[in-house]
């Protein structure tokens, strides 16, 4: 017997998988944020660093696997492209890595950005 195809289950379905892929994108937010936070205490901590993160790694669900984690540093007077490989190595994702003194949204940062250090 040939079962006709349900509209109304596949519409559960796909409801179901993509809540359950929301679920896991979120989960690996949280994941590489607790990476990310406990690398930069490792680099920044008794310094005078002040650090944010800003962007889609502080928003829930807006975290994706081929999003980068953008990192935000306040007196930070070492090499950028350093900190920017380390960063990398440590966390194994993309990192853009932005002086706050150069930045043009520097009240967002204070407002809005996740202040690790």
């Amino acid at each position: 017997m040939d079962k006709q195809f349900d509209t109304n289950e596949a519409k559960k379905f796909q409801e179901r998988n993509e809540a359950f892929e929301k679920d896991e994108r979120e989960n690996q937010r949280i994941a590489t944020l607790s990476i990310v936070v406990e690398s930069l205490k490792k680099l920044f901590l008794n310094t005078d660093v002040e650090v944010f993160l800003v962007g889609s790694i502080t928003q829930p669900y807006m975290f994706y696997p081929h999003s980068d984690v953008d990192v935000v540093v306040k007196k930070f007077a070492g090499d950028r492209f350093d900190l920017w490989t380390q960063l990398e190595t440590m966390i194994r994702r993309n990192v853009e890595i932005i002086i706050f003194e150069n930045c043009h949204f520097q009240e967002h940062v204070l407002k809005t950005g996740y202040k690790v250090l």
